[in-house]
C-alpha cells in the first residue's frame, strides 16, 4: 500500500511488537502471536500482501505497546506459514525481507500501522572478509558438534551461499545475546566492523 505523507510517497503497512527476539533480512523464524493487536495486525496483513514491520520493543514488559515504545529501525516480513493455535493464538513462520526505518507512526488502533522507507546495507565483499566469514563458519561448525542448539531453519542458512550481509544476519539470527543487542546488529549498517567483533 502506497500513501502521500508529508509531499512524498511512502509505503505503510501494519506493525508486530516484538519483545525479545528478531528477525533478520534473508532469515527464517518462528514466532507464536498472542496479544490482540498483533493478531489483528497479522489478519490485516493476510489480507493484502503478507507483509508486516517488526520492531523491537524498548522494554518488554510492556504489554500494550505504542510507537514510542518502540526502536525505529526494524525488518518487513513476509509470512511464509502460519497456524491458530488455541485461545486465538497464531504459530507464524516470517522470512525477513529488507531492513527499514519507520518514519511515522500512523494508527494505534485496532493494531499500529507506520509509515518506513527501507534502509541500505554497506556491502563489502574482498578476500578479507570471506576469509573471517570462513573462520566464523568453522566456529559455528564446532559449537554444534560439542552441543550448541540451533534452530534448524537457521542452521539451513549458515550452509548456503550468502553475501557477507546476509551471512552476518544469519550469524547474528543464531547468537544468544540479550534483544538490545540483537537489535545494534541490525541497525549496523556497516558490516565489516561487525565481522571483526564476531
Amino acid at each position: 500500500m502506497s500513501a502521500v505523507l508529508s509531499g512524498k510517497s511512502s509505503k505503510i503497512l501494519p506493525v508486530v511488537a516484538i519483545r525479545d527476539g528478531l528477525v533478520y533480512p534473508k532469515t527464517e523464524a518462528p514466532l507464536i502471536f498472542g496479544r490482540p493487536k498483533t493478531v489483528k495486525a497479522f489478519e490485516e496483513a493476510v489480507k493484502s500482501d503478507k507483509e508486516l514491520i517488526i520492531l523491537l520493543q524498548k522494554d518488554s514488559k510492556v504489554d500494550d505497546p505504542k510507537g514510542s515504545d518502540l526502536h525505529k529501525i526494524g525488518v518487513v516480513v513476509g509470512i511464509e506459514r502460519f497456524v491458530s493455535l488455541e485461545q486465538g493464538e497464531l504459530q507464524v513462520l516470517l522470512r525477513g525481507s529488507r531492513k527499514v526505518r519507520v518514519t511515522q507512526f500512523l494508527t494505534d488502533d485496532p493494531f499500529l500501522r507506520a509509515a518506513y522507507e527501507e534502509v541500505p546495507d554497506i556491502e563489502v565483499d574482498n578476500d578479507d572478509i570471506r576469509a573471517i566469514m570462513k573462520h566464523l563458519f568453522t566456529q559455528m561448525k564446532k559449537g554444534i558438534n560439542l552441543g550448541k542448539n540451533i534452530d534448524f531453519i537457521a542452521l539451513m542458512g549458515l550452509f548456503s551461499d550468502l553475501s557477507p550481509n546476509d551471512f552476518s544476519y544469519q550469524v547474528a539470527a543464531v547468537l544468544d545475546v540479550k534483544p538490545e543487542v540483537k537489535q545494534e546488529l541490525l541497525e549496523r549498517s556497516q558490516r565489516t566492523k561487525l565481522f571483526r567483533e564476531l
